[in-house]
């Protein structure tokens, strides 16, 4: 028999299996409003580039005000840095999505096509959307360089963020490396090679240049580290030691 009504008898809560949520503090509050204005910042900075961006179209993309945008940014180089830290902080710690460390090598370059023992399992395959946008995104890059580079006040934090980002590449020189321990090429100089490679691989996709394949970068990077021995062709033939000039 079941009973209904304002006479029936209520089930008794149990306050102990759903703890009340606290309201969000001021600073939690304040860290939500920048990464939303973060992901804004990156979105509209990729659309209309660095020079076209304005702060009122990113604001309006994150749902804030433009206050919201000066109470946490002094501009838009300031804001438009903070998205470049969140990029190197995301490559520095996190793992790519297929769980291969992004910056060991080895690992992440496919072997040679028609090599035995490829690797043919598909990787994960980025989005229309998501290429735009990193393509976008590169472009407004290369306007903030060309402005920062004379700006007085950028100048030396666009320096720190490269210094930054060559370090990455020197750490990945030094993971990565088969080199011998007495190699005279310091590993800074080879963290060098790498970015001027990869970055230079990039401005040449951005000029119009198809893009070269991840595989084909990494593998690239990797005979940075390690020089495969050239392949004599069939009308120069090595010469015995006794016939050296």
């Amino acid at each position: 028999m079941t009973t209904s009504g304002p006479t029936a008898p209520r089930a008794a809560r149990d306050h102990s299996t759903v703890p009340p949520q606290a309201p969000p503090t001021r600073g939690e509050r304040q860290q939500q409003t920048r990464m939303a204005l973060l992901a804004a910042a990156r979105t509209v900075f990729a659309r209309d580039g660095y020079h076209g961006a304005r702060l009122e179209a990113i604001a309006h993309e994150a749902g804030y005000s433009k206050g919201a945008v000066y109470s946490n940014f002094d501009g838009k180089g300031a804001l438009f840095l903070a998205v470049v830290d969140a990029d190197l902080n995301d490559a520095d710690t996190e793992l790519a999505r297929d769980g291969v460390d992004p910056w060991n090598l080895c690992d992440a370059a496919a072997a040679p096509t028609g090599e035995p023992g490829a690797d043919t399992a598909p990787a994960r395959t980025a989005t229309q959307a998501e290429i735009d946008t990193a393509r976008g995104f590169a472009r407004a890059s290369l306007e903030f360089i060309a402005i920062a580079g004379r700006d007085p006040a950028l100048a030396p934090e666009l320096e720190a963020r490269m210094h930054r980002m060559l370090a990455m590449y020197t750490d990945a020189a030094v993971a990565n490396s088969p080199a011998p321990a007495d190699d005279p090429l310091p590993t800074t100089d080879l963290g060098l090679l790498l970015a001027a490679f990869e970055q230079g691989s990039a401005l040449l996709a951005l000029g119009g240049i198809a893009p070269l394949p991840d595989a084909l970068v990494r593998e690239g990077m990797l005979r940075l580290l390690a020089p495969r021995p050239s392949q004599p062709t069939t009308d120069q033939a090595p010469q015995p030691p006794d016939a050296r000039a």
